[in-house]
């Protein structure tokens, strides 16, 4: 399920929960503690149903289960941003970069950041 779906199912989840929990009270006088009882596990069961839908694992686009959180979430989805960026970029885009890529050498700095050192010419 994708974050647009759980959003959507929690929002009518909670809709329909509300709709039945004041049909419930306004339209059963005669009930008394039975109707709010009912509506009490009416409410948990709609508070339980958003924790698992919440908890539960994000399905991608491709189908497969991604885990929320975590640095190789972070680390695939900028790899697929950069592979969505280059297959969107034309062969001349694509020399220039490589151009510009390999004009300037890259080393490691003190802190592990890489670094561009210009060569002289």
């Amino acid at each position: 399920m994708t974050s647009s779906h759980k959003t959507s199912t929690i929002a009518v989840m909670w809709i329909s929960a509300a709709v039945m929990m004041g049909m419930i009270t306004t339209n059963n006088p005669d009930m008394g503690a039975g109707a709010v009882i009912l509506s009490v596990l009416v409410f948990l069961g709609v508070v339980s149903a958003t924790i698992a839908i919440t908890q539960a694992g994000v399905v991608g686009d491709n189908g497969s289960n991604a885990k929320a959180g975590g640095q190789s979430k972070i680390k695939n989805s900028d790899s697929a941003l950069v592979d969505r960026l280059l297959d969107s970029m034309s062969e001349e885009e694509l020399a220039v970069l490589r151009r510009r890529l390999g004009d300037e050498a890259l080393a490691v700095g003190d802190d592990g950041e890489l670094v561009q050192i210009q060569r002289r010419r």
